[in-house]
C-alpha cells in the first residue's frame, strides 16, 4: 500500500515522497516498539535494523524540514479486525475519540495528538475536531475515495466494543505529538491493502 500511496501522490504532484519500509518479519522485528522491548529480544542485530530503521526515517524527516518546512509522517500497517475499515491513529485514545466536541478541542487533547503542529496552526481555520473528523480530515478524504474510515465525518469514533488502533510508537515518536516537530503523523490501519487515489 505504502508503495500505491507513493505512486498516488507522484502522479499527483509530480514528487516522490519517501518511503521506508520495513521488509523484516514483524515476529522477527517490531519498528513500531521501543527498542529495548521484549518483542525484539535485546538482540544485538534486531537492535541495528531497528537504529537503521528510525536513522532513515529521521534522515528523511530532516531533509523534508529543510527543504519544505514542515511534512507528513504515515505510518503504515494491515489488521485484523472484524469492521473493514481504515483505523487513523492520532495517538488519541477511542475513549478520546468519543470525548464531546468541546472537550477534543481543549489543549489538553490537542496537545496529545501527533498532527498538533497542523492543530496548533490553525490551518484553513479548522478546529482540533474539525482536522480528526470533520469535513476535510484524512478520515473523510478517506471515506470519500470508498474506504470506509474511523475517524471521519461518517463514522467519527470507534464504538466501545470496538477495536481500534490509535498510534503506537512510530507515531509517537515521529510526529509533533511530544516534541516541537514540524513533521505530523498517523498510523494508518487497514484490513485490505488498497491503493489510493488522491
Amino acid at each position: 500500500m505504502g508503495r500505491a500511496m507513493a505512486l498516488a501522490y507522484h502522479d499527483k504532484t509530480g514528487h516522490y515522497p519517501f518511503v521506508v519500509i520495513n521488509r523484516l518479519a514483524r515476529i522477527k522485528f517490531d519498528a513500531n516498539r521501543n527498542k529495548n522491548e521484549d518483542d525484539n529480544d535485546n538482540n544485538p542485530i534486531i537492535e541495528e535494523a531497528f537504529d537503521n530503521y528510525h536513522a532513515y526515517i529521521a534522515d528523511a524527516k530532516n531533509k523534508i524540514i529543510e527543504d519544505f518546512g514542515r511534512g507528513l509522517f504515515i505510518d503504515i500497517h494491515g489488521h485484523a479486525h472484524e469492521i473493514e475499515r481504515v483505523e487513523l491513529g492520532y495517538t488519541l485514545t477511542s475513549n478520546d475519540l468519543r470525548l464531546a466536541d468541546e472537550v477534543l478541542n481543549t489543549n489538553t487533547y490537542m496537545d496529545r495528538n501527533s498532527i498538533k503542529t497542523l492543530v496548533y496552526e490553525k490551518v484553513g481555520d479548522m478546529t482540533h475536531v474539525e482536522l480528526i473528523r470533520g469535513g476535510l480530515s484524512f478520515g473523510t478524504l478517506f471515506h470519500d475515495k470508498g474506504f470506509p474510515t474511523a475517524p471521519s465525518a461518517e463514522d467519527p469514533f470507534p464504538k466501545e466494543d470496538e477495536p481500534y488502533f490509535s498510534g503506537g510508537y512510530n507515531v509517537r515518536t515521529h510526529g509533533s505529538r511530544l516534541i516541537t516537530e514540524r513533521l505530523m503523523a498517523y498510523r494508518l490501519k487497514s484490513i485490505k491493502m488498497c491503493a489510493l487515489t488522491l
